[in-house]
């Protein structure tokens, strides 16, 4: 009987696209249900059975007295179906909520909500009995749902429909529904996809995914979606399809199709069709059509204020349209609607407009959202008074209001009061306020404060408890971008377009986080991307076009400009634009009368002066542009204001002119009155970006010690002191920021570094360690243990839990990959490394560091076949990118190929014009014996060569490499007279030297006159004598000079110093020397480095030489020279294993003679004689190919121990 039943309800219920009764076959499906359940009452099935059918022949009230009988059955059961009657009582429960709770949706006022606590009862009572269930979520988001609260009810929903492994299709069109109502609809749209996946015949579901991907602009999508609809529906296709396809037809410009169709649809009778038509007649020059149109609606419901807002938009005249005003208002419409909509048409100063808007708010019944909408208005009118008012009232009406609390913490934050941050953030927590335990107000607390490590634990930990949140995936994004973790903030950034794909802020951050990253191309995408999604956007339009001007196609980004001049004359900012644009595209007469349109409009504003100096400066008129700034000023005396001196400030730095920026900004700091001391943040931004850490210390410290809670700048302070070596300073600063908010990663990272600088190894672990044990789901503090541990081979166990961890916790922290990879080489494990590089580049294919990594792996393992391959698919991928014809290059000199070389070198600097690029191709094309092009090419950019020292070095080598020796000898000595440094005049002599040998250059330098410093000169002859191995004679011109030697040459000196006594035999001297160097500057790598060969090999202490290797190569891991010393060390004081390590590691990075010698022997002692041969062979070839005649005696004499 029970299957009859079903059978019968079967065939009574329709297809699926639309329900059709069968009354006759549903009236006898009940009775036969009817009639067992009466004969067998402990059969919960046909009590189930029974409520379904009456649920769909909507007889509410019986279903819900049969499925609650059904719920509380009291029956006993035998024992073997005791579990079997239970399920069923709970399914009769969940389908009593079910149904009571669409009972409830249709009620209105208190009924409703009465209705709805009762439902919520039940869901708590089924909750205490089966736990959090899949019925249970589902029931609890449908709840949430008809409460509007969206948020938690797509949290339970997605819970739901996880426990049923995404296969309840009713589930997914519910979570799709929430996710919509929250704007997240590409979040929506992934949940009907995955809804027609499980049921492809679902029709309603893929219209909701068709409407969603026009909402989207995606119209090709969701043609297609319309198609398959279409074919389902046959000859006659129901409204809402037809409406769908004529909103196709207009996104795609086939107007005349889409009115075609909306004609179609009775446009007489149906208002929203009308509608529609109406905007797109009015479009395509059918304007009275539809006024008509709409007059005819407007006749049979003139209260009804939207038909009138249509008639605005179409007729535009006031006059015109008086009687439809009077008509609407003698019918009832509301007054305030009627005049802030008649404002658009008479009102241009908009004073009536905001008028009637406040009495619109005014009028709004609910006192909450009263509050809030005031709050609103008045914010945005600028009235901060009224607003804070109305935000106070809204606050006492509903303190826990999680609008309310948004509101607050973002004003705590934007005013800094961290204290009543804090309270929200923990109040947050307490009431899971952003349902995510408050993790989303602690991180952005975190990240306003500076604690950029806690900020992304907190993002990260509150983004696996709410997934679907695309501004939280951009304030996660925000924190890893904070964190130098540009891979991860992609990622996040491109989540959360993905989930609300127009959320304008996340594109700003990506198209950002690109440009970080070098991948301007990408970035360029995205904001034509943004400008095509919103062209009327003034603040997104003018980053779109900034961008375009600096990065792409400066003549587009005018055209746009010139458009836009047309249509808003009176948008200054726009004309300032068009001005600068029009003088980078060598237009200056234009840019000259845009300048003078903008003086007479504004003669006044800050901004025509800014961009009038630019665009002198674009056409290298420097000094006028200074002079307009400085008249400017002048003009303004004791009126002048810090942001007139940081114009200036602004301008001087994008000139180069940092002294004037800084003696600019200065002056703005002295007249500075905000109370976040700008000017002295910029001021000392500028100082440290340019290495000047000790200014940039004091000014930071002002600003800090004003706010001694204002993380950022406390955090920057410390680095700043950290990398001018004021270690105790940057302690003692770090040890007050915690006394005052409290101990974070951040600030454990930052002790962590700065015990690192001291060679406090331990210590910086002991704080890594503790910072992981404050915040152990942040990948970072993993990560930096990893980095700290990574150069001692005794910790590469851990090195190694570290970095799986920091994967486990970030999937997308290439930085992670790169390094396990760097490990696997040590090993010579290179398919494992592969491995690891291919892992980044799979989920990001434009990570042009990794591919630069694993090209160079390839080139260190000699397999130039896979690097050229690689490098041929990068300058596919990547066509304007100069950094792979600059790699191509470099392939090609190591194959001593230089013509190749010099054409990718020409192909680099054509795509980005650089003298040092240019100076490499001079190299390579005297090298490819065509001197002659090298000068042509070089002479064709004088201001490159005007202020590049070794370019015109290099361009006398070529005119000596053709003959020209006279205008050669001219060009190295003007060359000499430009030198600005020694590093200068050393890169002049070896150009030098190559031309005309070490003897006359010597000869030139001695007799050469009109050098800035003759020190420089001394030194310059002491390197021709080291070079010619006249060491005696080095040492001895040398040491005459050593009392006139400044701080700026003593580097350079001692070394030279060092390095000629050290080959003239003098190795207790030379140790000295060295000694005296790490005096003064401890870090000095090439010093360290030298010392510890020289006690190793010459002095037979290799014990005392292993900490200055180790030193070394903590400072140069990836040095393979450094490597060299280091495994050389390690060998001479009994260590093999770690020598061989060290050693492999080094021929990896660079093979040159002397490492694969040393490889070579550490082999040899370890028995490995086939691959210590090899070895050596290597070494003879690297020998003859650098022309080395002592190592290759020195190898053949050992070739010949090994094979006899």
């Amino acid at each position: 009987m029970l299957e009859v039943a079903r059978q019968l309800a079967s065939r009574a219920t329709g297809d699926n696209q639309q329900v059709k009764l069968d009354t006759q076959s549903m009236g006898r499906a009940l009775d036969l249900v009817t009639a067992a359940a009466q004969e067998h009452p402990a059969d919960l099935r046909l009590a189930l059975l029974q409520g379904q059918i009456l649920t769909v022949m909507s007889k509410y009230d019986q279903a819900l007295t049969v499925l609650d009988a059904a719920s509380n059955n009291s029956h006993r059961a035998l024992p073997l179906v005791a579990y079997q009657s239970a399920q069923l009582r709970r399914a009769a429960a969940v389908q009593f909520a079910d149904l009571k709770l669409r009972q409830a949706d249709r009620k209105t006022g208190e009924v409703r909500e009465t209705e709805l606590a009762e439902v919520e009862v039940l869901i708590e009572k089924m909750r205490a009995d089966t736990g959090e269930s899949a019925y249970v979520s589902m029931l609890s988001g449908k709840l949430n749902l008809t409460r509007g609260n969206w948020g938690l009810a797509l949290k339970q929903l997605d819970s739901a429909s996880s426990q049923f492994n995404d296969r309840k299709p009713d589930i997914l069109l519910l979570s799709a529904s929430a996710c919509a109502q929250l704007g997240e609809l590409g979040a929506a749209v992934q949940r009907l996809e995955t809804l027609l996946k499980v049921r492809g015949d679902y029709m309603p579901a893929r219209l909701e995914l068709a409407k969603l991907q026009l909402r989207l602009s995606q119209p090709q999508q969701a043609k297609a979606e319309i198609d398959i609809v279409l074919r389902q529906e046959g000859d006659n296709p129901s409204l809402k399809t037809q409406q769908l396809l004529a909103i196709y037809y207009a996104q795609t410009d086939q107007t005349d199709k889409a009115i075609a169709l909306y004609q179609r649809l009775d446009p007489n009778n149906d208002l929203q069709v009308a509608m529609s038509l109406a905007r797109l007649q009015a479009s395509n020059g059918q304007k009275q059509q539809a006024v008509n149109l709409l007059t005819h609606h407007f006749n049979k419901t003139p209260k009804n204020v939207g038909v009138l807002r249509e008639l605005v938009e179409v007729v535009a005249d006031a006059r015109q349209l008086e009687p439809y005003f009077a008509k609407a208002q003698a019918s009832g419409a509301d007054i305030n609607a009627l005049t802030l909509l008649k404002s658009k048409l008479t009102d241009k100063t908009g004073m009536s407009a905001v008028s009637a808007a406040t009495r619109i708010v005014d009028n709004i019944d609910d006192p909450f959202e009263r509050a809030m909408s005031q709050y609103t208005l008045n914010r945005q009118l600028g009235k901060t008074d009224l607003a804070d008012t109305a935000l106070r009232e809204a606050s006492r009406l509903k303190p826990d209001h999680p609008r309310v609390m948004e509101v607050l913490f973002e004003q705590s934050i934007e005013q800094k009061d961290w204290d009543k941050a804090q309270q929200l953030a923990s109040k947050a927590r307490t009431q899971n306020t952003d349902l995510a335990e408050g993790t989303l107000f602690a991180g952005r607390l975190d990240l306003a404060r500076g604690n950029i490590a806690s900020a992304v634990t907190m993002l990260s930990r509150g983004m696996k408890q709410r997934p679907v949140y695309s501004e939280g995936w951009r304030w996660l994004a925000q924190a890893q971008r904070a964190a130098g973790d540009i891979a991860a903030a992609v990622y996040s950034y491109q989540e959360s377009i993905r989930q609300r794909p127009d959320n304008l802020r996340a594109y700003q951050g990506l198209a950002d986080a690109f440009d970080a990253g070098s991948r301007t191309d990408d970035a360029l995408r995205i904001w034509r991307q943004v400008f095509q999604i919103a062209p009327g956007n003034r603040f997104y339009r003018e980053k779109y076009l900034a961008y375009e001007q600096a990065k792409g196609d400066p003549s587009k980004a005018l055209a746009v400009r010139q458009e836009i001049a047309q249509d808003e004359p009176d948008d200054l900012g726009n004309l300032r634009g068009v001005a600068v644009l029009l003088a980078h595209l060598k237009k200056m007469d234009q840019a000259a009368v845009v300048c003078q349109q903008l003086f007479a409009k504004a003669p006044s504003d800050r901004a025509n002066y800014g961009a009038y100096a630019a665009v002198l400066a674009i056409n290298n008129q420097l000094d006028a542009a200074r002079a307009v700034l400085d008249n400017y000023i002048k003009q303004l005396g004791s009126k002048a204001v810090a942001d007139d001196f940081m114009l200036y400030a602004r301008f001087l730095v994008s000139v180069d002119d940092k002294a004037g920026a800084f003696e600019q900004y200065r002056n703005a700091v002295k007249v500075d009155r905000s109370p976040d001391m700008q000017a002295s943040r910029e001021l000392a931004d500028a100082l440290f970006a340019d290495s000047r850490f000790s200014q940039a210390a004091k000014v930071y410290q002002q600003v800090w010690e004003k706010d001694r809670q204002d993380g950022r700048v406390g955090y920057r302070l410390v680095e700043t002191l950290q990398r001018n070596r004021e270690y105790d300073s940057a302690g003692s600063v770090l040890r007050r920021l915690e006394q005052a908010i409290g101990k974070s990663a951040t600030s454990l990272l930052l002790k962590a570094q700065i015990a690192r600088s001291q060679d406090r190894t331990s210590e910086a672990v002991k704080h890594l360690n503790e910072a992981i044990a404050l915040t152990p789901d942040d990948a970072m503090v993993y990560y930096q243990r990893a980095s700290m541990l990574m150069n001692d081979p005794d910790q590469e166990n851990r090195v190694i839990d570290d970095l799986r961890k920091v994967l486990e916790l970030d999937t997308h922290f290439t930085a992670a990959h790169r390094m396990l990879a760097q490990i696997h080489l040590r090993h010579d494990s290179f398919d494992q490394a592969v491995r690891e590089y291919e892992s980044v580049l799979s989920q990001n294919p434009n990570d042009t560091s990794t591919r630069i990594e694993l090209l160079q792996m390839y080139i260190g393992i000699n397999d130039l076949l896979a690097a050229k391959t690689m490098l041929s698919e990068a300058t596919r991928r990547f066509p304007t990118e100069s950094r792979w014809p600059k790699l191509q290059a470099d392939l090609a000199i190591r194959e001593k190929n230089h013509r190749m070389a010099s054409k990718y070198l020409l192909y680099a600097f054509e795509l980005e014009p650089d003298d040092r690029v240019l100076a490499a191709m001079g190299l390579e094309m005297i090298q490819a014996d065509a001197a002659g092009m090298a000068i042509s090419k070089i002479e064709q950019n004088p201001q490159m060569l005007a202020s590049n020292v070794q370019l015109r070095a290099i361009l006398g080598r070529a005119k000596y490499k053709v003959g020209r020796h006279a205008e050669g000898q001219v060009e190295f000595e003007t060359a000499l007279r430009q030198a600005q440094s020694l590093n200068d005049v050393t890169n002049v002599c070896d150009q030098l030297a190559m031309s005309r040998g070490l003897e006359q250059t010597r000869s030139m330098l001695e007799t050469f006159r009109g050098a800035k410093s003759d020190i420089w000169l001394q030194i310059a002859i002491a390197r021709t004598l080291v070079g010619a191995s006249k060491y005696e004679e080095a040492v001895n011109r040398l040491n005459r000079i050593k009392p006139q030697i400044g701080d700026k040459e003593k580097a350079e000196f001692t070394g030279l110093l060092s390095l000629a006594l050290h080959n003239s035999g003098k190795f207790e001297e030379a140790a000295q020397v060295y000694q005296q160097v790490l005096t003064e500057d401890p870090k000095s790598v090439a010093a360290l480095n030298n010392l510890a060969y020289l006690l190793a090999t010459n002095l037979n202490r290799p014990a005392e030489a292993l900490k200055y290797a180790q030193q070394a190569s903590a400072m140069a891991p990836n040095d393979p020279q450094v490597l060299d010393t280091l495994g050389w060390v390690q060998f001479l004081a009994g260590d093999i294993q770690k020598a061989q390590v060290t050693l492999r590691r080094s021929v990896r990075i660079k093979p040159f003679t002397a490492n694969t010698y040393h490889l070579a022997e550490v082999m040899l002692k370890d028995g490995q004689t086939r691959y210590a041969t090899e070895l050596l062979d290597m070494a003879r070839q690297l020998a003859q190919q650098n022309d080395d005649k002592q190592m290759l005696e020195k190898v053949n004499v050992r070739i010949k121990e090994v094979t006899q």
